[in-house]
């Protein structure tokens, strides 16, 4: 027969000693109760304390009115009746270490344990599944399930370390009472375990909702020993202090398996998921067993059917590597909130997945034009052997292409050693502009504020895309996305590779509306094939199409994710749908390389009306500092026209900023540029910002020339925006989307401000 460990005497109890903690400030006993659970000695107590924080909660917060501190020997008796209740019987003695590492994100986390006996395993089999190995899962699940994961192993890594707490220090108890160090080790541990709400809501801003997560007082369920209903929601927000109390951290890692699973539910994808999960420890287990001797086990035997292919053998290290550098980018404002100490760890690992991911595409690129003609397995060393050439490779081509666009001029030498010798002043110089402004944008991108203050308002371009993409292709934009979509729902290995001919039948069996002929064309600008000569690509393509170091190149593996060796099509479901997002990334932001008439004029448009937006967008921005005098798009002041002494025109003033309290007036000019990566694009930015040509003026040539017309009518320019007779000074500025780093680069004056720069001090301060 079961025992009732919680008797109608333990409730009884545990309710009265309710109604003394509500005479007191109920946040701070909880965190004090909370912290206890941070000294090894606790670890089988949880039940205790977990019992005492339910029927907390369970009451109305309307009775938790205090803010008297309760004395510490008054809790020392609390503590003392609740180990004296019936519930102590059902402690068992401690089987499971107290900390326990998890892998995540190429980062050791160390997690809480509790009672149970396999939430650290748990969890690190859900991340192996997640984001180890290649999957078609959808991407804002995963991202979802990133945050949350990166969310809470921080938070678990900091307390352990705060605590510090190492193996070999800890103490375990096998009795049945809570162990209650002196007064001052309570109140340190109480602190531990609290976590500023505004840094929080930061972090998993535009992720998921803080709700999801923090548990109400009132209206709830006591449960019983295995099943409390903060077990879910294990965060209690303190309104008083603005912070979360961590109600156990024990609970962490089996509250993000729960959550995760919750939310594979509404994306209809929770079976696939616990069969890949369950599938994966079988044959976990079954390779311990074989290590041990054990070679006879049939899973066929026991009813199971194993699915036995490459996901479980090795990672799928190219998409694997472009999928956690998204996330990376995404992560990085919330990450540096919480943990600041982490910005250089956080931007080595940064720059170490573009560096990698870079370097896979090439191998993929290569290995694909100029197919290996051996039959050997390749090891590991000898891959990754292969991974450091093809690095090298991009990164000494990136040098030489500083000294071809004449970005450097240090010397160069070739040492005794036979080695080349170049001084790093130069190289030093422009990292750390680029350091710097990667840190920078990066802050910007990742902290949710363009995406939830300031949007760019753009037009739908559908109808105009699907006849554009016509003519450049031979099919409309939505045929296109729906031969990529059918090849990703096609299969759901993780790697596909089929006869292309099967493929166009299995394709037009799934999709009656799909011909042949159609899959074939979309299929022929998707695919990378073999070749005579890498560095030789059909005539229609620029050479330096072929080099990896270069960005926008129409044949790569970006834009043709389809690997072909005789007639079989090798993809990942995850890049392809990754390449079907870049094309249509390019066409949005005018970096699609076009050939038509038509789609170059559609995006000459859709360029036009992004500039424009932009322009609306950060005139917002400036208005909404309520600092200035704003007036847009200007073209002439007091019926005087802005142009050249000859009568030339110089275009209009973009934005005008009239500081009545600095007495300036600004000229900004707006631009919707984006951050050059690489020696090439940054010598075409610096072209088209800072040289003139025979026909053409430079924007900055241009824009100085409207600051000197404003500085030459003045009076103008007071009488029609009512300005007083004190002297008024007169500058010019650009403000642009992302960092011009041709302007440092090349030693520009040019004042600038990037929009993640953007503040009305910024303005002035220029």
């Amino acid at each position: 027969m079961d025992i009732n460990y919680e008797n109608d005497l333990t409730k009884d109890t545990i309710s009265k000693l309710v109604d003394i903690v509500s005479n007191y400030d109920v946040y701070d006993f909880i965190s004090r109760v909370a912290g206890l659970n941070l000294i090894p000695e606790n670890q089988n107590k949880s039940v205790l304390l977990d019992a005492l924080q339910q029927y907390i909660i369970e009451r109305e917060k309307i009775i938790y009115t205090s803010t008297a501190k309760m004395s510490s020997g008054k809790f020392r008796n609390i503590i003392n009746e609740l180990n004296d209740t019936f519930l102590s019987a059902s402690i068992d003695p401690c089987e499971n270490t107290f900390i326990q590492n998890i892998m995540f994100g190429g980062n050791n986390y160390r997690v809480f344990n509790g009672i149970d006996n396999t939430p650290a395993y748990n969890l690190q089999v859900l991340i192996r599944i997640l984001f180890q190995y290649k999957n078609d899962y959808p991407n804002e699940f995963l991202i979802k399930s990133y945050m949350l994961l990166s969310f809470v192993l921080g938070i678990s890594e900091e307390i352990a370390n705060k605590l510090f707490i190492s193996l070999a220090d800890i103490k375990y108890d096998e009795g049945k009472r809570i162990i209650l160090p002196a007064s001052d080790i309570v109140s340190d541990y109480a602190e531990l375990i609290k976590l500023p709400v505004d840094k929080v809501i930061n972090f998993i801003d535009g992720i998921f909702d803080i709700s999801e997560i923090v548990i109400e007082f009132g209206g709830h369920d006591i449960g019983d020993l295995d099943n409390r209903e903060f077990y879910t929601k294990p965060f209690l927000l303190d309104e008083r202090s603005g912070q979360l109390i961590i109600l156990n951290v024990s609970l962490l890692p089996m509250f993000s398996f729960y959550k995760i699973v919750e939310w594979s539910v509404a994306f209809g994808i929770k079976e696939k998921m616990l069969k890949r999960y369950n599938e994966y420890i079988w044959l976990e287990t079954e390779e311990t067993l074989k290590s041990l001797g054990h070679r006879k086990v049939d899973e066929k035997e026991l009813g199971i059917n194993c699915v036995i292919n490459d996901y479980y053998k090795e990672m799928i290290t190219t998409v694997y590597t472009i999928y956690e550098l998204s996330v990376a980018e995404r992560g990085f404002y919330s990450e540096i909130e919480c943990y600041p100490e982490r910005e250089d760890r956080y931007i080595e690992k940064y720059n170490e997945l573009n560096k990698t991911s870079v370097a896979l595409k090439f191998l993929a690129e290569y290995i694909t034009a100029c197919p290996p003609k051996g039959n050997k397995h390749l090891g590991v060393g000898q891959y990754e052997e292969l991974l450091a050439i093809c690095s090298m490779i991009i990164e000494w081509a990136y040098k030489g292409d500083l000294f071809t666009y004449k970005i450097f001029n240090t010397p160069i030498e070739f040492l005794k050693s036979r080695r080349i010798g170049l001084k790093k002043d130069e190289f030093i110089e422009m990292y750390t502009y680029g350091d710097i402004y990667r840190r920078r944008q990066l802050k910007f991108n990742s902290s949710g504020l363009l995406r939830h203050n300031y949007k760019l308002e753009l037009k739908d371009y559908y109808a105009n895309l699907e006849s554009a993409f016509m003519c450049e292709f031979g099919y409309k934009y939505s045929e296109f996305v729906q031969v990529v979509t059918a090849m990703i729902e096609f299969n759901n290995n993780d790697v596909i590779c089929i006869d292309e001919t099967k493929l166009k039948h299995e394709l037009m069996l799934k999709d009656k509306d799909l011909s042949c002929v159609l899959i074939g064309k979309v299929l022929e600008d998707i695919t990378y094939s073999s070749r005579d000569n890498y560095l030789k690509l059909p005539s229609k393509y620029k050479p330096w199409e072929t080099y990896p170091w270069r960005f926008n190149r129409r044949y790569s593996f970006n834009r043709r994710p389809v690997m072909k060796k005789d007639n079989m099509l090798i993809w990942g479901n995850r890049q392809l749908y990754l390449m079907m997002e870049y094309v249509s990334n390019l066409i949005i932001t005018g970096k699609f390389k076009a050939e038509s008439d038509e789609l170059r004029a559609l995006i000459g448009k859709i360029s036009y009306d992004r500039g424009e937006a932009f322009n609306k967008m950060i005139f917002n921005i400036i208005n909404d500092f309520n600092e200035f005098e704003l007036y847009a798009n200007i073209k002439k002041i007091n019926g005087k026209k802005i142009s050249q002494p000859n009568g030339n025109d110089l275009g209009d003033i973009d934005i005008l900023i009239i500081d009545d309290k600095k007495h300036t007036i600004i000229a900004a000019e707006v631009k919707d540029f984006h951050f050059s990566r690489n020696p090439y694009e940054i010598q075409q930015e610096y072209m088209k910002m800072f040289v003139d040509n025979e026909n053409k003026l430079c924007f900055a040539t241009k824009h100085r020339r409207r600051v000197e017309w404003i500085e030459n009518h003045l009076s103008d320019i007071k009488a029609v925006y009512k300005l007083d007779d004190r002297e008024w000074k007169v500058k010019g500025i650009f403000i642009v989307s992302e960092p011009l780093i041709s302007s440092y680069i090349y030693k520009q004056t040019i004042k600038c401000i990037s929009r993640a720069e953007l503040t009305a001090d910024a303005i002035r301060e220029l």
